[in-house]
């Protein structure tokens, strides 16, 4: 009859819609395949800033596998095809060597690429939460300083501003770069936190003492550089270069005083669900598109 459709047709057209939609959905598998290995790869170089070898090897084997998130999701994106990382095949051939099957291989193979991807991150999120609890004992921590962008007739920031301290038992003191077109590191005085948000960090005597050695060599270099908004000095990388000796790791991405205070609370838990989705996104793709 007219503008009815059998049961037959509808399944003959299923293979020519789902071929029609699988370039769309691979290349949108390779978008997030690209934006998870970009935040692991970020998150790595963090890493390998903080001097404990332990997480330096975790960073570096952050940036591989975010290199190889990357260059596989510029393939599904080029091609049209969903591409597997090489640390994805690499674990199904392992797998497929030892006798596994086919379906058993591509689900090892995911599993080692998830691993890769989001291990060395959870590893360092539950190292220093653990660390953290240890040293809250000790009463030695970092504190970010914070002072959101401002706009208005008594002067505009339009970046915000940072500030970094240490504190050691009792005492604390606090550093930040000041100045434009060129500046310095300068203590900040105690009469201004009032216009900082402040977070804490408890970290180890050790570490602290390391952070405080630091934050005393900038201010006492009296070094006057000129101010580069992303690469530095500015008030941004005097802080991640204090925060680095204490250990905090931080990606590399927050340059600027906002994405510090995001980075120093949520940059290891970006990397790990980006990197997650970047991982399981391509068998769910297949898995749709068939």
């Amino acid at each position: 009859m007219h503008g009815h459709q059998t049961s037959e047709d509808a399944v003959a057209d299923t293979p020519e819609q789902s071929s029609y939609l699988r370039p769309f959905i691979a290349r949108a598998i390779g978008l997030t395949q690209v934006a998870g290995g970009g935040f692991e790869a970020m998150l790595g170089f963090g890493m390998t800033a903080v001097p404990t070898g332990v997480t330096q090897v975790g960073g570096v084997i952050l940036i591989l596998h975010g290199g190889d998130a990357i260059v596989a999701g510029f393939r599904s994106l080029w091609t049209g095809e969903i591409q597997s990382t090489g640390t994805q095949q690499l674990g199904a051939a392992g797998a497929s060597a030892l006798g596994a099957s086919p379906r058993t291989s591509q689900l090892v193979g995911t599993a080692v690429d998830l691993a890769a991807g989001v291990g060395p991150a959870i590893g360092v999120a539950v190292t220093q939460r653990v660390m953290r609890w240890e040293a809250e004992r000790v009463g030695t921590t970092v504190i970010l300083a914070y002072r959101p962008a401002t706009t208005g007739l008594r002067g505009a920031d339009p970046w915000g501003h940072n500030a970094v301290g240490v504190r050691l038992g009792d005492t604390y003191a606090f550093a930040h770069f000041q100045g434009l077109p060129t500046g310095m590191a300068r203590e900040l005085p105690e009469s201004r936190l009032g216009e900082f948000a402040l977070s804490e960090i408890s970290v180890s005597l050790g570490r602290a003492s390391a952070a405080e050695a630091r934050r005393r060599v900038l201010v006492d270099a009296r070094a006057r550089e000129t101010w580069n908004m992303f690469l530095g000095p500015n008030c941004t990388t005097t802080a991640l270069d204090v925060l680095r000796r204490a250990g905090i790791v931080i990606p590399v991405w927050s340059r600027t005083p906002v994405l510090l205070q995001l980075g120093l609370h949520r940059g290891v838990d970006i990397s790990i669900f980006s990197g997650t989705a970047g991982a399981l996104a391509p068998p769910a793709g297949r898995a749709v598109g068939r």
